[in-house]
């Protein structure tokens, strides 16, 4: 069962249900540790470059960090600490 939500959650949040490609990007975490954008493409039928703009956002606000940001292909991306937190609450 999920507890309280604080503000700053509740915000994080919504800034993820506000888009519907964050929010199933961030769904496809639930059965992965580790994704590349090719696969999230793959699995939810979008853009790799509207998945590569997503995942930059989500990124920005803190919920997911790229593995190897110094490679241009094959990055390879996981959920941050407050990613794995708010992914409970996007049911």
């Amino acid at each position: 069962m999920v507890g309280e939500i604080d503000d700053k959650t509740a915000v994080l949040v919504e800034k993820v249900k506000i888009s519907k490609v964050r929010f199933m990007i961030m769904k496809t975490f639930l059965d992965r540790e580790i994704i590349m954008p090719k696969q999230i493409s793959d699995i939810i039928g979008v853009r790799l470059t509207y998945v590569g703009v997503c995942l930059k956002k989500l990124s920005d606000i803190g919920l997911v960090v790229c593995l190897n940001p110094n490679h241009r292909a094959n990055r390879k991306f996981i959920l941050t600490k407050k990613g794995r937190e708010i992914i409970q609450y996007l049911e």
